[in-house]
């Protein structure tokens, strides 16, 4: 009995299987359910927080487009009142300087000149030249020990100088063979390079990135120390570059009638607050001889304001007696070729590397080349003008007019003091082209050598 009671307990304490599982799937289930409820609490907070961050950031971007939008504004607004200034006080007045109007064929001028008239309107006859020629060549040739102020007292009595070695000679051979590959494909240059041509003679604008003896020429024609006490004892300090350019003679060119480059009415031969004064430089990339057409000047003839030279420069001038008509005397040729070698005539030289300077407002003129050795005369070619430090600061005159001045855009602002750094620091873009706008006032070139040069003074 104790043993039949003692099972029958046992087996009433012990759970049905069923019972036994059916709480455990109940714990389980709502463990499961108690996760979900947590995750659900965990991540509600998140999707809120998201929805309450939209708005923040959509104000705090469009507070960013405002404040750009506002500061575009201000720049837009500041740019156009400086551009507007700058207009009002440099360039309209420049413009206004430079307005012409219409030639009055009466007075032989522009009307707009006539409150400038500093200069005596000199007519010049072949006596009055006689007493301002050279004994020689020697006498237009620049000294080595000369001031500033002999060389400019040289160019005032003559109107042109001579200067030995300015490029080296094989400098100059290495741009006369560039420029001579150009004239074999003349016809298919560009417009922009070709700004003067006919049938025998052609001008050709160059530019430092053209050829590397370009650049090397220029170096040396501002490290000349001749060439500049001479330009600044003429011009001033630090002088514009205002052209830079080649002239070609070929072989077999006729002569020119003789001339200047600019009109006596439109220089300063008449009009000193107006018009600047203007030299250009012939430098010869080859030994120039007379038969090759080396160039002819007539000495003193820049001081003259009359229309026509010619007769009078090569010797073709008969004074005449005003009563009875006849002739008193007749004059002997006052022009003579340029030369470098001490000689005139057919013993004249004008040497390679050796330049020729000449106040625009002289007569003079390209003879013909006749060379029996089919030489071409090539020369090199800068032009010097006082300097404006901006617009309408330091000399502001106008370049005269009756010529052309070929001279690329970025060599705009170009003086002497750049050339010995061309195609280094200086004479580059874009601070060339702001400085010529006056928008740029730093020296890009060197200012050790720029300071060294000053003090040397002339």
């Amino acid at each position: 009995t104790t043993t039949t009671t003692t099972t029958t307990m046992e087996k009433e304490t012990e759970p049905p299987p069923n019972i036994v599982s059916t709480p455990s799937s109940a714990s389980e289930t709502t463990t499961t359910n108690l996760e979900e409820d947590l995750s659900s609490t965990k991540t509600t907070p998140k999707s809120t927080t998201t929805t309450k961050s939209t708005p923040f950031t959509i104000l705090l971007l469009g507070r960013l487009v405002l404040q750009l939008f506002l500061l575009l504004c201000g720049t837009l607004a500041g740019s156009l009142y400086v551009v507007r200034h700058f207009g009002d006080t440099q360039f309209t007045p420049l413009l206004q300087r430079l307005a012409l109007g219409e030639y009055d064929e009466d007075l032989e001028t522009y009307p707009e000149f006539q409150n400038d008239y500093t200069y005596y309107d000199r007519q010049c006859g072949a006596a009055e030249l006689l007493e301002r020629q050279p004994h020689g060549a020697d006498d237009l040739k620049i000294r080595p020990h000369w001031t500033g102020r002999q060389a400019a007292d040289a160019m005032l009595s003559y109107g042109a100088v001579t200067m030995a070695n300015v490029l080296r000679p094989d400098t100059a051979d290495e741009l006369r063979r560039y420029l001579a590959q150009l004239h074999e494909r003349k016809h298919d240059l560009p417009y922009t390079q070709v700004f003067f041509n006919s049938i025998d003679r052609w001008s050709l604008g160059l530019g430092l990135e053209d050829h590397p003896a370009i650049g090397r020429a220029l170096r040396e024609v501002g490290r000349h120390e001749v060439l500049r006490t001479t330009l600044e004892g003429i011009l001033g300090p630090n002088p514009a570059l205002v052209e830079l350019s080649t002239l070609t003679s070929m072989n077999g060119a006729e002569e020119q009638g003789i001339h200047t480059d600019s009109d006596y009415f439109g220089s300063s031969l008449r009009y000193g607050r107006t018009f600047l004064h203007t030299y250009s430089m012939f430098i010869a990339l080859q030994d120039t001889t007379d038969v090759m057409g080396a160039t002819t000047i007539c000495p003193g003839s820049h001081y003259c304001a009359n229309e026509d030279l010619e007769a009078v420069c090569l010797g073709e001038y008969e004074d005449e007696d005003d009563d009875d008509d006849e002739e008193v005397e007749k004059f002997p040729k006052i022009a003579f070729e340029v030369s470098t070698n001490g000689k005139i005539g057919p013993d004249g030289l004008f040497k390679r590397g050796d330049a020729f300077m000449f106040n625009q407002n002289i007569w003079h003129r390209g003879p013909a080349n006749e060379d029996p050795n089919g030489t071409d005369r090539t020369m090199f070619i800068l032009t010097f003008a006082s300097r404006r430090d901006a617009p309408i600061e330091g000399d502001v005159r106008r370049q005269p007019l009756g010529t052309y001045y070929y001279q690329r855009w970025n060599l705009w602002s170009s003086a002497l003091y750049d050339l010995p750094h061309a195609g280094g620091d200086a004479l580059v873009q874009p601070w060339a082209a702001l400085r010529a706008l006056g928008l740029w006032i730093w020296d890009t070139s060197s200012t050790s050598w720029r300071g060294a040069q000053t003090a040397g003074g002339g």
